[in-house]
């Protein structure tokens, strides 16, 4: 590479090491064997986290009788996923297994009411509530729900959590005309058809 003063400038080739002088890291120091009974390892969560909570599984749900007759929960205008918006008190997405982030989602508009994120209890009559607290009376009272979407349904939601979440409050069913292939994806491991 010719400089401004004439001369050549060549850059030297890079060199470094193949293989490191000391050899590996076994990582032997940091692992631990698993157990033959994995049941009796203790997890332990703070019981006032807001954030994490042990997580239970799923109860079956009956496959002839569990999926006739469900309440429609919303019906989003938009090829949206069950956004997990941001917590007003925090300024960021909450990312947690516990009960705390399942309250911001279905935020959005949805073509039942003109108000996002707010629809009307089939089983109280009330109005004017939100998608989640609505959801969680369905569950309490075992009934699953279903959400309609349109096409792309789970564009840019790529988390799990915007599946996890519908799944916790009960969500049974996504009715859409295509969905992202990331979205998709993560309702199947939660178990919610489509």
């Amino acid at each position: 590479m010719p400089l401004d003063d004439g001369s050549l400038f060549k850059l030297a080739p890079p060199v470094g090491e193949e293989l490191p002088t000391k050899g590996y890291d076994a990582g032997e120091s940091g692992y631990a064997a698993p157990t033959d009974d994995p049941a009796s390892v203790p997890v332990a969560v703070d019981p006032k986290s807001e954030r994490l909570a042990l997580l239970e599984p799923f109860a079956p749900v009956d496959k002839q009788s569990g999926y006739q007759d469900l309440p429609v929960l919303l019906k989003d205008r938009a090829s949206a996923p069950p956004t997990i918006f941001p917590r007003p008190d925090r300024g960021s997405s909450p990312r947690s297994s516990g009960p705390d982030q399942r309250q911001y989602v279905y935020r959005r508009q949805q073509r039942f009411t003109d108000k996002p994120g707010i629809g009307f209890n089939l089983l109280t009559g009330q109005a004017g509530e939100t998608l989640p607290a609505i959801a969680r009376v369905y569950k309490a009272k075992g009934l699953g729900w279903v959400s309609v979407g349109d096409k792309n349904y789970g564009e840019g939601s790529s988390r799990e959590h915007a599946a996890m979440s519908p799944r916790f409050l009960g969500c049974r069913v996504v009715l859409t005309r295509s969905f992202a292939r990331i979205h998709e994806t993560n309702l199947k491991k939660q178990g919610i058809c489509r």
